[in-house]
C-alpha cells in the first residue's frame, strides 16, 4: 500500500478535523513499526494519531478505541513520551504536496514546540522529530549516518534537510500559464511530463487529471493542440479546487485480484468495480494497514518455514543418497569374511614380507581371490583386520535397512509439511512454524563447584581469609588464589599460609584488616604460642612454589607486620607435617 500525495493531503485534514488543539495523552509502540499518539477528539473522548514506517504499508492515518502498546518500545519512542508530555498538537502539515507530513506538537509549560516529521516513501520510511524554534534533529526512529547517505543524515543535532524535490514543485502553488510552459519545455509524452516536473503526480491522480481533459497519457507534449491545454486547464482548476477547499469525497474499491482494496480521497474514473464511499479515511486506512503488516508477516513466516523446511528435505535427500551408497558397499562384507578364511588356511605358504598374494577361494576352490597385505602387518594380523572390517561392515548392512525406513518416513514427513505451509495462515502457520523448529540445544551441565577444602575466617564486613592447614591445603591455596590477592606467611616458622580475597586489583586493605588476617596466619603456624610473631605479606602474583616441594614458596616484593597470634582451637584435620617456608 502506498499513500499518494491527495490522499495524505485528505488525512491531514482529517487529523486536523479531529484533534487540532487538543491535549496529548499518551505515546505507544503497536509493534515494530507503528506509534500511536492518543490525543483527545474535538467531538469528545479521545483517539490516536498513528504513523506507520513498515515497507509493505507507510502511512499516516488515525483510529479509535483502545490499543495495548509494547511493554518495552524503543528508545525513539520512550523519548517521544518525555517530550511530548504534558503537549498539545497543533496541526498536521502536508508540505509541498510530497509524501511528507508534519505533525506539530506545543508544550506551554517548557515553552517549546516539536514537529514529527512523517517521511512516507516506501522502505525509506521514517520518523524524524525535530525542534520546531531551532530546526535541529532531536531524534529519529532510523537514525541515517554519513556511511548509510553521504548527503542527507538523519542525526541527532544535525539541521532537518528534507528528501530533495529533484526539480518538481507543488503542482496546485502555480498559475496554468506557468504549469503550461513547464510541460511545454519537455519532450516527453503528458504522463512522464507530469511526473517530472510535479511532486506528487503518482498514477490515480494522473489518470484524473488526464480522464478529465480526454487526453491519452501516451501523448507527446509537443503534439498538443490549443483545445488540449483548454481541457487539460479545465481539469487542473477542478483538482485544484478540490485540493485547497478540502472537498473530499473518500471512496473505498475492493481489488478482485487482491485481498487489499483500495482507499482514495475522491472517485476515480471508470473504476473495475463500483465504490464504497467512506465518511472516514484515517480508520480504514489504519485497518488496511495492519491488515497489509500482517500479510507481510505471514509472508515472511512462511518463506522462512519453507526454506527451513526445504534445508531439512535436502539434507535428508543426502544422508539418503548416502546410505544407499554404503548399503552397495556392504555388500561385499562376505567378501572380506573370504579373505580372513584363505589367509589363515595357507599361513604356512604365505612369507612374512608379502603384500599381495593370491589364494584358492575357500567356498569356491576353482575361483582365485588376490589379497592385500597392509604394510606392517604379518598375514595372521592382516587375516585378523579382515575379519574386524567383516563384523563392522556386517553390522552396518544389517543396520542400514531400518536407518533407511527411518529417513524415508522423516521425508515424507517434510513433504507433507511443506504443502501444508503453502495453505496455512494466522495461528495455524505461527504453530507449524514452532513445531517444525529444531529443538534448542540442552545448557550444558554446570559443573558442581568443588567445596573450598580450607578455612575461611570472616574479617571485617567485606574481606574473608582462607588458611591453609596442612602442605596439600597449602599447595591448593596457591592455586586458587587470584593475582591481587594478598598472600600471607609465618616469617621464619613452617606452615602458617593464609589468603586474603580482594575483589578487584586496586581495592586499597585497610591496616586493621592486614593485622587482624596476619593474627589468624600466625595463630594456625608452628610459632601460635609465641608471645610476637613477624608475618610477611604480599600479592598472590609474586608467590611461586618450589618444584618437587610440595606446600613450600618463594616470594617477593613483600612487607612484614609483628602481630600476637590469635588463639585457636586445635584443628582434628591440621597436619604434623606442615610445609616450611621457601
Amino acid at each position: 500500500m502506498q499513500l499518494d500525495s491527495l490522499t495524505l493531503l485528505a488525512i491531514t485534514k482529517e487529523i486536523n478535523r479531529m484533534f487540532g488543539g487538543q491535549p496529548v495523552t499518551a505515546v505507544r509502540q503497536l509493534d515494530s513499526t507503528t506509534i500511536a499518539i492518543t490525543v483527545a477528539a474535538t467531538t469528545g473522548g479521545w483517539g490516536h494519531i498513528v504513523v506507520g514506517i513498515h515497507p509493505s504499508a507507510p502511512f499516516v492515518a488515525w483510529t479509535r478505541g483502545r490499543r495495548e502498546g509494547l511493554k518495552e518500545p524503543v528508545p525513539f519512542v520512550k523519548s517521544l513520551r518525555a517530550w511530548l508530555d504534558q503537549s498539545t498538537f497543533n496541526e498536521a502539515v502536508q508540505k509541498d504536496f510530497d509524501r511528507l507530513v508534519f505533525l506539530r506538537f506545543a508544550n506551554q509549560e517548557k515553552a517549546e514546540s516539536l514537529t514529527l516529521i512523517c517521511e512516507i516513501m516506501g522502505h525509506r520510511s521514517n520518523v524524524v522529530a525535530v525542534h520546531e524554534d531551532t530546526g535541529l534533529i532531536r531524534d529519529a526512529w532510523k537514525r541515517i549516518p554519513a556511511s548509510l547517505n553521504r548527503v542527507r543524515q538523519i542525526l541527532p543535532g544535525l539541521p532537518y534537510q528534507p528528501p530533495p524535490l529533484q526539480g518538481r514543485v507543488n503542482p496546485f502553488s502555480l498559475r496554468f500559464e506557468e504549469v503550461r510552459d513547464r510541460l511545454s519545455a519537455l519532450t516527453v509524452t503528458l504522463e512522464e511530463g507530469l511526473r517530472q516536473s510535479f511532486t506528487g503526480m503518482s498514477p490515480h491522480l494522473i489518470a484524473l487529471l488526464l480522464h478529465g481533459s480526454n487526453l491519452s497519457p501516451s501523448t507527446p507534449i509537443s503534439s498538443m493542440q490549443e483545445e488540449d491545454w483548454e481541457r487539460l486547464l479545465a481539469s487542473w482548476n477542478r483538482l485544484t479546487i478540490i485540493a485547497q477547499s478540502s472537498s473530499f469525497q473518500p471512496v473505498r474499491y475492493p481489488n478482485p485480484t487482491e485481498k487489499v482494496s483500495l482507499i482514495y480521497p475522491i472517485p476515480l474514473p471508470q473504476p473495475t468495480t463500483s465504490g464504497e464511499p467512506l465518511a472516514e479515511m484515517g480508520p480504514t486506512i489504519f485497518s488496511l494497514a495492519q491488515q497489509i503488516i500482517q500479510e507481510a508477516a505471514e509472508r515472511q513466516a512462511r518463506e522462512g518455514l519453507l526454506r527451513s523446511l526445504r534445508q531439512q528435505w535436502d539434507q535428508l535427500t543426502k544422508k539418503i543418497a548416502k546410505l544407499e551408497q554404503e548399503q552397495q558397499m556392504t555388500c561385499q562384507f562376505v567378501l572380506y569374511r573370504k579373505y580372513g578364511e584363505a589367509l589363515l588356511s595357507h599361513l604356512h605358504a604365505i612369507p612374512k614380507d608379502a603384500r599381495l598374494v593370491e589364494l584358492p577361494d575357500p567356498e569356491d576352490p576353482t575361483a582365485v581371490l588376490t589379497i592385500r597385505i597392509q604394510e606392517g602387518l604379518t598375514p595372521s594380523q592382516a587375516a585378523a583386520e579382515y575379519f574386524e572390517t567383516y563384523k563392522r561392515l556386517k553390522r552396518a548392512h544389517q543396520a542400514i535397512p531400518q536407518a533407511l525406513s527411518r529417513l524415508a518416513k522423516e521425508k515424507s514427513r517434510l513433504e507433507t509439511l511443506l504443502k501444508e505451509a503453502e495453505q496455512l495462515q494466522g495461528p495455524a502457520l505461527v504453530n507449524l512454524t514452532k513445531a517444525v523448529q529444531p529443538p534448542a540445544p540442552a545448557p550444558a551441565p554446570r559443573k558442581k563447584e568443588k567445596p573450598v577444602p580450607f578455612l575461611r575466617k570472616k574479617v571485617g564486613e567485606r574481606y574473608e581469609v582462607w588458611l591453609g592447614r596442612n602442605q596439600e591445603e597449602n599447595r591448593l591455596l596457591l592455586r586458587a588464589a587470584a593475582p591481587h590477592d594478598l598472600w600471607f606467611h609465618t616469617k621464619g616458622a613452617p606452615g602458617g599460609h593464609g589468603l586474603l580475597k580482594r575483589d578487584k586489583k586496586d581495592q586499597s586493605v585497610p591496616s586493621h584488616i592486614i593485622q587482624e588476617a596476619a593474627r589468624l596466619v600466625a595463630a594456625h603456624s608452628s610459632r601460635r604460642t609465641s608471645q610476637w610473631v613477624e608475618v610477611d605479606y604480599t600479592e598472590a602474583r609474586y608467590v611461586r612454589p618450589i618444584k618437587g616441594k610440595v606446600g613450600q614458596v618463594l616470594y617477593t616484593h613483600f612487607k612484614t607486620v609483628a602481630v600476637r597470634p590469635q588463639i585457636r582451637e586445635k584443628s582434628p584435620t591440621d597436619d604434623a607435617d606442615e610445609s616450611e617456608e621457601g
